[in-house]
């Protein structure tokens, strides 16, 4: 995506505001109509961090986004943002559990 899902926790503007609240909104209803969810927000709901910085809009969103189904959340055990290294968005990642792995 290249907007925020959230106005208030998915951007950081001193340059204005996202103006494309309506192409948020269709995502939204998208996730809505199929049982999908933020994976990243599920797991952090009240932090702030960023997966693209613009020098152009001095801003920071969070663009870079695992939607899925909310029936797999329990199948998750974390995501995370990296720092950004070589591309102008860090990386994220997402950690499943083999619920069928067997101790060694």
């Amino acid at each position: 995506l290249n907007f925020g899902l959230n106005k208030e926790m998915d951007r950081l503007s001193t340059a204005g505001t996202q103006r494309n609240w309506e192409s948020t909104n269709i995502v939204k209803q998208y996730m809505s109509d199929y049982g999908l969810c933020d994976a990243w927000r599920s797991f952090h709901p009240n932090s702030r961090e960023y997966t693209f910085f613009s020098h152009v809009h001095h801003s920071y969103s969070r663009l870079d986004y695992f939607l899925v189904s909310s029936s797999l959340l329990s199948d998750i055990s974390d995501t995370e943002i990296h720092p950004i290294a070589v591309s102008d968005h860090a990386p994220i990642s997402l950690t499943l559990v083999n619920k069928k792995a067997t101790p060694p």
